[in-house]
């Protein structure tokens, strides 16, 4: 019957119990075999012909095809076989489970990316088989997807979302007389006091203190529930289903009338109770000074060292990802996915684009051999906001030799700073950083982040009195709004309220004669009780005054303001 076919008359040509004979033979049988084995994973009924039989029963999930000879094994067995897979074709050992779910047949109502770059990177446990049978949650991931620019790190953030919501279940199916099974089941209005539980109890609430251990966990429940139950409204009127109308409808109400009382009032109090008196620890300038100064330093040994060896081309790399990254203050994971059509266009641009010459008689001599020496590259950055990078003569030179060792490091991602093949992904900016950190004697190396080194240049920024319009400048750099800039990057420094505050206090305290002060941006402090015609000159004798009653405060004089030595009288005329 089949012995017309080319590859059974490769067979049959071939001697009996030979061992290519055999491959063959064991090749067709396995093809065939898979072939059985996808129809049946794909409809779901029918029996699983394995590789070898099981001692004991299995389900039809926990079985996973080879990718490379199509044998069907279960997950631990699969992961021994590969390792020693003649027919794999890949050189990594331990990728065997991950590669063959690729082979599996994909849902119907699943799309094909969102299913391979989202579903086949989890972790396939208990909370995986409850997302991948309840179709709400899927098209939750799914609508996330569809809503993003998809880059290396938009499927774990998918994966996390998709992930709560199946703990969610898990936590609920503890308690089977409320009957939730599904995220569908949450949004019936008798059962909203039972998901509010659960979500307490996943979140660790502690009814002695009113606090949350994941406080986190509780506000993001929360905002995915709310996201679920549109879907599942919308899908009601599609379908021109009441029932899931109503249910959606119902749940959105009582979600913005009570879910803020019940779970998101407690769980923000919790986060910014977590952060009374914590450690404000920022990075030490010195040590600052040595990482930026150890980078130099090896980066020029390796540039002689790639010219010769493309060996040395990953160390280089990472050097140079942590060098612009430390150099632009950046987050590292700006500046690790820049690709390589970024940098080209950035290049073209920098030759091709000429400075206006009103513009240039603006600038110093310093900032026009700025302008001509940094090249500037624009990024997509956090919430879509454009970022910038600046590039030095030295920097530019280590991507370019980069750039011409790529082929021969067998690097081939679109990533500028991409790892070797087989992967495409590109280092990781924080990983590197606590790599050379590692290398380097500090004095605190431990709190050297890329964010605290942020926090360090905002708060370096209020120390050094820099003006609005600079500070709204260099927020815009480092990629975000002036509000966060101020709240949240801009450290409230113990030794400016020890300092400049206390002795206003002081001041006031000890019964000077000073109503009313007034403290800006540039630490001028000005007695207003009257009027001043040369306002810099009452700002000069202001600050005299400050000056001679601090003294006065520090020698202890028993007469405080009527002493001869400090008095702090200022005329005014």
């Amino acid at each position: 019957m089949h012995k017309n076919e080319v590859i059974v008359a490769k067979a049959l040509s071939l001697p009996k119990n030979s061992a290519e004979r055999k491959e063959i033979w064991k090749t067709l049988r396995n093809e065939g075999d898979w072939d059985h084995n996808f129809n049946v994973l794909k409809n779901g009924t029918g029996t699983l012909i394995p590789k070898y039989r099981e001692q004991k029963t299995r389900a039809h999930s926990e079985f996973i095809p080879c990718s490379g000879c199509k044998g069907l094994y279960s997950k631990t067995s699969l992961s021994d076989h590969f390792k020693t897979c003649v027919s794999k074709q890949t050189d990594k050992k331990n990728q065997g489970v991950k590669e063959g779910r690729f082979l599996l047949p994909i849902p119907e109502h699943i799309n094909g990316g969102f299913y391979k770059d989202v579903l086949l990177s989890m972790s396939q446990d208990d909370i995986y088989m409850y997302i991948y049978r309840d179709p709400l949650i899927l098209k939750f991931g799914k609508r996330l997807y569809e809503n993003k620019d998809i880059q290396e790190h938009t499927s774990n953030h998918i994966s996390c979302r998709m992930r709560e919501l199946g703990r969610l279940i898990g936590e609920a199916k503890k308690t089977p007389e409320w009957g939730i099974q599904k995220i569908e089941d949450c949004f019936s209005p008798e059962k909203f006091n039972n998901v509010v539980s659960c979500v307490k109890s996943l979140a660790g609430f502690s009814e002695d203190t009113h606090m949350y251990a994941t406080p986190s966990l509780a506000l993001k429940i929360g905002y995915s529930l709310q996201r679920c139950a549109r879907i599942y409204r919308s899908d009601g009127i599609i379908e021109s289903d009441i029932t899931k109308q109503e249910n959606g409808s119902a749940f959105i109400q009582l979600y913005e009338s009570d879910w803020n009382d019940l779970i998101s009032s407690r769980a923000r109090q919790t986060l910014s109770e977590k952060k009374y008196n914590a450690p404000k620890m920022l990075p030490l300038c010195e040590d600052v000074y040595k990482l930026n100064s150890y980078l130099k330093e090896k980066i020029k040994e390796l540039l002689m060292k790639l010219s010769n060896d493309s060996a040395f081309y990953i160390e280089l790399a990472k050097m140079t990802l942590c060098h612009i990254t430390l150099f632009n203050r950046k987050r590292g994971g700006d500046v690790q996915r820049i690709t390589v059509d970024n940098y080209k266009q950035a290049i073209e641009a920098q030759n091709s684009v000429p400075y206006d010459d009103e513009l240039k008689s603006s600038l110093s001599d310093v900032e026009i051999e700025l302008c001509r020496s940094l090249t500037r590259i624009e990024l997509k950055g956090k919430q879509e906001r454009k970022v910038a990078i600046l590039l030095t003569p030295e920097m530019i030179k280590c991507i370019d030799l980069l750039m011409q060792k790529r082929s021969d490091a067998n690097v081939c991602g679109k990533y500028l700073f991409a790892r070797p093949s087989p992967s495409t992904r590109t280092l990781r900016a924080n990983d590197v950083l606590n790599e050379i950190c590692g290398k380097i004697e500090l004095r605190y190396g431990n709190i050297i982040t890329y964010t605290n080194l942020r926090k360090h240049i905002a708060t370096m920024a209020q120390i050094h009195e820099l003006s609005e319009n600079g500070q709204d400048q260099l927020a815009k750099f480092l990629g975000h709004d002036i509000r966060v800039h101020r709240e949240i990057y801009r450290q409230p420094l113990d030794i400016i309220q020890k300092t400049k505050i206390s002795k206003m206090l002081m001041l006031i305290n000890e019964g000077k004669n000073v109503t009313e002060m007034l403290f800006n941006n540039q630490e001028e402090v000005k007695e207003i009780d009257g009027s001043c015609a040369d306002e810099s000159v009452c700002t000069k004798k202001s600050i005299e005054i400050l000056q001679s009653t601090n003294e006065a405060l520090q020698c202890g004089c028993p007469n405080g303001e009527n002493c001869t030595r400090h008095n702090g009288t200022v005329d005014h005329d």
